[in-house]
């Protein structure tokens, strides 16, 4: 424990407790400390509810993990089309761009896990190599194997 913070906390304890005779009350510097403890946390607690609420209950969480890639990757996903993809694949291309980005976030990864890793596992000349090809922690927030 550092004596000079110790040293510092029991002065202020002293001089709040020295006001509060003062005034003929009863409390003491102790409990004014603990109550100033008590609000602090309070506060803080508050500070990360509401930092965990924009983050997790907004678009916020996705343009940290990676929306702006994850768009750029679908155009270009798209652009290329059904190509060499299998038969079972060519449904996915039915819906326009336009479409396609005005949807949820999570139908915008759901659609590319599927026409991604279908790329993968089929290789062939349109293989895309981008930041999902090599970014492990995207590849994790999409659902592709890593």
């Amino acid at each position: 424990m550092d004596v000079h913070g110790d040293a510092s906390c029991q002065s202020i304890l002293q001089i709040q407790s020295d006001y509060y005779k003062e005034l003929q009350r009863r409390s003491t510097g102790l409990s004014w400390a603990t109550k100033l403890s008590n609000f602090m946390w309070e506060m803080i607690h508050t500070l990360w509810m509401e930092r965990n609420e924009q983050l997790h209950k907004t678009e916020r969480i996705h343009e940290l993990h990676g929306k702006q890639q994850l768009l750029q990757a679908i155009r270009l996903e798209h652009e290329i089309g059904r190509g060499t993809l299998p038969v079972h694949m060519h449904g996915y291309f039915n819906v326009t761009l336009e479409r396609l980005l005005r949807r949820s976030i999570q139908d915008q990864i759901d659609w590319f896990y599927a026409v991604r890793r279908c790329r993968e596992m089929t290789g062939g000349p349109q293989l895309i190599i981008d930041e999902f090809t090599t970014n492990i922690p995207l590849r994790k927030w999409v659902g592709l194997p890593t």
